[in-house]
């Protein structure tokens, strides 16, 4: 016997007892979400219970018999009861309170019900052996009922609603659509079964019987075929069974007074329950930790699962990755769905796995349902059934602003692209809008729907936010007046997720209707199509560039989904992995990862490249909310643990989060003997600059906008802080703070003779101010509706042009401050207007960069590029022969116009990583700047496209200009500053390509490294010619002085990685010709260069050593680990491996 050979635990001590009812408890049922439960009783009465404190929310009455049956509907709106008498009452599942009266269709006991996965239906068993199908929208029963030839004592529904079982003098198993009769089973006992449960992936259905065969079961669901012998302990009637949400665990309760635990792999009862009578019936919590289990003691139990049974039942991936080491007829099958195979790369795959976070966001006392992380990447809000909103500090884990003002679960929030707004939507159908800044409440509670509202997001312009509910509608609000738009869109189910695409021309919204995923046009509201999944998702993302869109499904299908947006067709096969409602969808920055979260208790990162998972990442509960930090490194989760926590990736998957640019398989460099990989130019040495020349520091905000004026001795700055203020460029005092905005300045430009200044707005006002005074010519003019994003006076200043993210620009009579004519239509919001040197043309980024005659207004010309329909910045060189524009992050590169043929010049500029927020031109026409997102100013050569140098803050950059000498560059964001940076010296006098030789070089290099530059050169015979040795004390000294702040030699490898002109083979001119016969070609493979991108420096040393190992003459490896050496610091070993190199 397995008893004997096998210790069993036995527990004689609940948890804690739920004691009310006055007689014997005859069913139990717990709600999806884990925080209550319902009981049905002898005392013909229901209660519901809140499991947390165990307190009775509702005693239910209605009944005036026994009641036998409970059942709760998988969203837990509907609770369904039957009694005695063959009656049965439907119950709102939030309130408690009755939606019918006793309804009779039995004649006598209702012993078993069973909603549908969908909730479509309710499923009544009788010992009037026939068993009903309910509608649950009119609680009128369907057609004839399914006659069954015996008493009914249990009904189930396969959890895809495709098959119901049903147990009774035989096990039968119907379609529950056409009452068509699949299959019978059975077995020497009569009845058949008492009790039954499916597996959660539907490969299994389990069977108990009566005292004639006291034993469980088990079914093949492909074959209806019985699965090995049966299990036996139980010594009476089997009156239910029960199976934990991953299948590792089984519990059945028994007349015996026992409640047994099971684990199905070997069929073996791990612990028993001992009670004092009767038990009739059992449950598992949510969360899987805890059996429910009630009967004759007029109490239901909570029993907690040993800790060793626990972990003895390993998660659902570990049983699939390690494919079960019993035969198959030995153990359930892996929790995945039926119908589809899992991918035999995912059974021999080894997955990190991952059990403690980094950190924990603690403070919430209920669970967190939703998160938000602000675009600066050092915030997040989050959402808590406590009915309280938080924002968090991410840098150091503090909590910032504590947020009351819901009545209800906090079920969403979202914040918008610019992290000036966050809002929230709750239980009760109520929206809430806070400041992104201060977290005070901007719009306080709105009745926005009559349902709960499970989802919400901005809009990307910021204009829009779309909120999803279960009262199956979704609403759009404008951001400005807070006023829903239009009529709501009626979706034909509830609400699970609203997401808005990458260029906020889509809006998806899932839903449990007829129609799945639901895509909108979001100006429109004309439904283009709707996606048909195997079941309704409950989460949705966009891939950043709006390809693909991304679903993940319920508990039937608890896969994700791959959408083409130009088709609207699936992609491949169905992502498998989850056993568990897929509650979590997000996509990382560079689109390389995708991570779900689930009810499963797990989050899956999953390799988009070939939809493998790469790592787990265990929690204790549920997964209801998650996100990646904006730099990507990170996971932020939380669910019904309270809290939120931080997971890290990691490395070896970081060093996988490549973007596709980057993505070539080496990087090849042609280099001689005699050159170093830090000098060669195809990884160029780029100047960085951590500390500006000197700030002018007086806003109290973000500066967004600088102009110099044309004498060179005065800027003007605008800020968020709604002000303007008038420097002194020489002495950096504050000449005069220029009041008169009530809202963020966006935008300023100042005049060609230095007369006039124009500022514009966030509320689409304009101000026009005396250029030397600095006081206000004109009130605020509000002309446009929304944000004012650009400015330029035309180079005669007679007129200024205006634009908009209302998707026009206005142009300006600077005499009257009168906008004469119509506005120029744009088609899309407008970031940057400029008009050429010459005043002919005017240039508008918008969704196109439009080129108008700045006469008549008409479109010249309309430039478009492949990879993104947006321009953010735009400049003019002084000949007005090229026009410069300015990506946004899907496209965050710069591109060159040639102006006589409006095509663009050669490749793109590539080196930024996200929005190009400005682009400024020397006055010379020979340099220009950048300002990104990326927190970084560059300097490009324009003869070559190539940075030059780069200015290092610490923020968004917003702003950049030239002074009128060309010798510095003023930058302001987020510092709330303006900095201003030296243009390097030899940027100014224009040098040519970097070379090997003394020019290459740190002004400060030893004699003996400016000579090593001849160590292996060839003299005309093409003898070697022997080099001075450098010493290790020379080496060190000389790496010390090149890390000065104005020469700092940091990142190089990255630089390489994100220059388009480091991905191809590069000559360098070192005085030897590209076909030498000793110019060789140096490569570095993905997986060092890829460790020394993530400063993973230990790994990029291990791959090279082994290179190195592999080969001792592995020169290429040589010379890349002694740039790997320098980085880390250790001179000697540096120069050691650069000594291999000079002498190879």
């Amino acid at each position: 016997m397995a008893e004997v050979a096998q210790p069993i635990l036995r527990v004689t001590a609940p948890r804690r007892p739920f004691k009310d009812h006055e007689n014997t408890v005859l069913a139990v049922a717990v709600f999806p979400d884990g925080y209550r439960m319902v009981t049905g009783s002898i005392d013909k009465t229901l209660r519901l219970w809140n499991l947390k404190d165990g307190v009775v929310l509702k005693k239910m009455e209605g009944h005036q018999s026994t009641v036998k049956a409970v059942a709760v509907s998988r969203d837990g709106k509907l609770i369904a009861s039957g009694d005695e008498n063959g009656q049965l009452i439907a119950w709102n599942g939030d309130t408690g309170e009755s939606l019918t009266e006793a309804v009779k269709v039995h004649s006598t006991w209702i012993r078993s019900l069973d909603f549908s996965p969908d909730g479509t239906e309710l499923a009544s068993g009788s010992w009037d052996k026939t068993t009903e199908l309910w509608c649950t929208k009119t609680w009128q029963v369907q057609g004839n009922p399914i006659i069954c030839g015996g008493e009914v004592n249990c009904v189930r529904y396969s959890p895809s609603g495709e098959f119901l079982a049903i147990a009774s003098t035989d096990l039968i198993i119907y379609n529950p659509r056409t009452k068509e009769r699949i299959a019978t089973l059975k077995t020497t006992a009569s009845p058949c079964a008492f009790a039954l449960t499916w597996t959660p992936n539907g490969a299994r259905l389990l069977s108990a019987s009566t005292i004639s065969d006291p034993n469980i079961r088990e079914w093949d669901s492909s074959t209806w075929k019985q699965v090995g012998d049966p299990w036996t302990g139980h010594s009476d009637t089997i009156h239910a069974i029960a199976v934990n949400r991953t299948g590792t665990l089984i519990a059945s309760a028994c007349k015996d007074n026992h409640t047994r635990l099971w684990r199905p792999s070997d069929r073996r009862t791990i612990a028993i329950f001992k009670d004092t009578h009767e038990v009739c019936c059992v449950t598992f919590s949510t969360d899987g930790t805890n059996i429910l289990s009630g009967g004759r003691n007029m109490m239901i139990k909570e029993w907690a699962i040993p800790e060793s049974a626990l972990l003895e039942s390993p998660p659902e991936e570990e049983a699939r990755d390690s494919n079960s080491k019993a035969p198959a007829e030995s153990s359930l099958p892996s929790l995945s769905t039926p119908q589809i195979s899992i991918a035999t790369a995912e059974t021999s795959q080894a997955f990190t796995r991952i059990t403690t976070p980094v950190r924990a966001y603690k403070d919430h006392k209920e669970t967190v349902h939703a998160v938000a992380v602000f675009p600066d990447g050092r915030r997040m809000v989050t959402g808590s059934y406590d009915n309280m909103v938080h924002i968090w500090d991410l840098k150091d884990g503090v909590l910032l602003k504590k947020m009351e003002g819901h009545s209800g679960w906090v079920w969403a929030v979202a914040v918008s692209r610019d992290g000036k707004l966050v809002a929230s939507g709750d239980d009760n159908g109520t929206l809430i809008v806070w400041h992104g800044d201060t977290g005070e409440i901007l719009i306080p509670a709105v009745k926005a729907h009559a349902g709960r509202i499970r989802s919400m997001n901005f809009s990307p312009d910021g204009a829009l936010l779309a909120t999803g509910s279960t009262d199956k509608t979704t609403e759009l609000w404008s951001t400005d007046t807070w006023k829903a738009q239009g009529n709501p869109i009626n979706c034909g189910g509830i609400i699970y997720c609203v997401r808005f695409s990458p260029s906020g021309e889509h809006l998806a919204i899932s839903t449990d209707g007829d129609k799945d995923i639901l895509i909108y046009n979001a100006h429109t509201r004309e439904c283009i199509t709707n996606l048909k999944a195997a079941s309704s998702p409950s989460s949705l993302a966009w891939m950043p560039d709006g390809t693909r869109l991304l679903s993940g499904g319920p508990l039937a299908d608890p896969t994700i989904r791959e959408w083409d947006t130009s088709t609207w067709k699936q992609v491949g096969e169905a992502w498998m992995g989850h056993a568990h409602c897929i509650n979590v969808l997000a996509v990382n920055p560079n689109a390389t990862f995708i991570v779900s979260g689930s009810d499963d208790n797990l989050m899956r990162l999953w390799r988009l490249s070939d939809r493998q998972t790469i790592a787990i990442f265990k929690d204790t509960h549920e997964v209801y909310c998650g996100v990646f930090s904006t730099d990507g490194k990170r996971i932020l989760a939380g669910g019904r643990n309270m809290m939120i926590r931080e997971w890290a990736l990691p490395e070896n998957t970081l060093r996988d989060d490549i973007p596709k640019e980057q993505a070539a398989s080496s990087i090849q460099l042609r280099l001689t003997p005699s050159t170093s990989i830090a000098t060669a130019e195809a990884m160029q040495v780029i100047p960085r600059f951590a500390t500006p020349h000197r700030a002018f520091k007086d806003h109290k905000n973000t500066v967004f906008a600088v102009a110099i004026f044309p004498d060179g001795d005065r800027m003007v700055t605008t800020s968020m802080d709604q002000t303007l203020l008038l420097w002194n460029l020489k002495d950096g005092t504050v000449l005069k703070k220029m009041e008169g905005h009530q809202s963020t300045v966006r935008a300023v430009a100042v005049s060609a003779d230095g007369q006039l200044i124009a500022s514009g707005d966030e509320n689409g006002a304009l101000i026009a101010w005396h250029g030397v005074t600095g006081e206000s010519l004109t009130d605020a003019i509000k002309v446009h509706t929304t944000w004012i994003r650009s400015l330029d006076f035309s180079p005669d200043g007679t007129a200024l042009a205006s634009g908009s993210w209302d998707k026009t620009t206005e142009l300006w009579c600077t005499k009257t401050w009168q906008v004469p004519g119509n506005p120029i239509n744009c088609g899309g919001e407008v970031n940057c207007v400029r008009y050429s040197p010459s005043g002919e043309f005017l240039a508008i980024a918008g969704s196109d960069i439009l080129i108008c005659n700045s006469r008549t207004s008409e479109c010249i010309a309309t430039l478009k590029t492949a990879t993104s329909p947006w321009a953010y910045a735009l400049e003019w060189t002084p000949d007005g022969t090229r026009l410069f524009s300015g990506g946004t992050n899907s496209d965050p590169n710069i591109r060159e116009w040639d102006t006589s043929t409006w095509k663009q010049i050669g490749d793109h500029w590539s080196g930024h990583t996200d929005y190009i927020y400005a682009i400024a031109v020397d006055p010379t026409g020979t340099l220009v700047a950048s300002a990104c997102k990326d927190n970084h100013v560059r300097l490009w050569r324009a003869s070559d496209r190539r940075t030059i140098a780069i200015y290092k803050d610490p923020y968004e950059v917003y702003c950049a200009i030239f002074s009128k000498d060309g010798k510095h560059i003023l930058s302001g964001g987020r510092t709330m500053m303006v900095k201003e940076w030296e243009v390097p010296e030899d940027a100014l006098l224009d040098a040519p390509k970097v070379q090997v030789s003394e020019d290459a070089l740190p002004k400060d290099a030893p004699e003996e490294q400016a000579t090593d530059k001849h160590a292996s050169s060839e003299d005309a015979s093409g003898e070697q010619v022997t080099s001075k040795h450098t010493s290790s004390e020379e080496f060190q000294e000389h790496h010390r002085d090149a890390t000065d702040e104005h020469t700092l030699w940091e990142d190089v490898l990255e630089e390489q990685a994100t220059s388009e002109h480091a991905l191809s083979s590069c000559t360098c001119n070192h005085g030897v010709k590209a076909q030498d016969p000793h110019s060789k070609i140096l490569s570095i493979s993905t997986t060092a260069l890829s460790a020394c991108i993530t400063g993973d420096l230990p790994l990029a040393e291990d791959v090279l050593t082994q290179e190195i190992g592999d080969d001792a003459d592995n020169y290429n490896s040589y010379a890349n680990r002694s740039f790997v050496m320098a980085r880390k610091s250790d001179w000697d070993r540096a120069l050691h491996d650069a000594l291999k190199v000079r002498f190879s």
